[in-house]
């Protein structure tokens, strides 16, 4: 059981960084994610990440963050996740449908149980998984930008030591004639930038964060 929640553990962890790592707009990512979360409270097994890497495409999302939201709904959780969607579902869809078979979840086994059974179904899935997409959306829109700015500032400071030491064996004295100080320039930012995966205005944005967290109000 141990090593199940480890193993667990290390894909929560692997998945995540490899969302946060991605060379896309943090727009893209979030959306990416959260047409994931929507797309795994449909029941339309085995299509959900078929249906998830389609409406990306459409939308402009990121491919990776949204076959991984599809997992929201995965052989460990199936059976009470589906129990869920069924009974929200009927509540405000109350139709005549069929008892849920929980050795027929795939979306043409609904179909052959009756319509009825997949109206409720996709009622659940709407109801549950347009708020989950909504909140999804905001809380990755977030941390990914969190991330990108703790992650420059890391990169910031890496790259002031190396300066120091440079100068150091250059022999410039702190605060000296040919110091400039721990003053970024232009020049200075944009390679940590490039180096931090931010694009377009993700990275402006996340820069600019970056260097004002550094200087604070002496650099205004």
């Amino acid at each position: 059981m141990q090593q199940r929640w480890d193993s667990l553990k290390r894909a929560l962890r692997y998945n995540y960084l490899k969302i946060m790592r991605l060379k896309a707009s943090t727009h893209a990512i979030s959306l990416g994610l959260a047409i994931g979360i929507f797309v795994g409270f449909l029941p339309i097994i085995p299509f959900q990440t078929v249906v998830a890497l389609a409406i990306a495409f459409v939308l402009r999302g990121s491919a990776i963050p949204a076959a991984v939201g599809t997992w929201i709904s995965n052989p460990v959780n199936l059976i009470p996740f589906y129990t869920m969607l069924y009974y929200v579902g009927r509540w405000f869809m109350p139709m005549e449908a069929p008892d849920l078979d929980f050795s027929h979840l795939e979306l043409k086994s609904m179909i052959e149980q009756g319509w009825g059974l997949v109206v409720v179904m996709f009622t659940g899935g709407f109801i549950l998984g347009i708020p989950g997409a909504f909140l999804t959306y905001v809380l990755t829109f977030r941390a990914v930008n969190r991330y990108r700015q703790k992650r420059m500032i890391r990169l910031i400071r890496k790259y002031r030591k190396k300066k120091a030491a440079r100068d150091a064996a250059a022999g410039i004295l702190p605060g000296g004639p040919h110091d400039d100080g721990n003053v970024l320039s232009v020049t200075d930012v944009a390679p940590l930038a490039a180096a931090a995966s931010v694009r377009s205005a993700d990275k402006a944005e996340s820069v600019q964060d970056a260097v004002s967290t550094q200087h604070g109000p002496a650099n205004r």
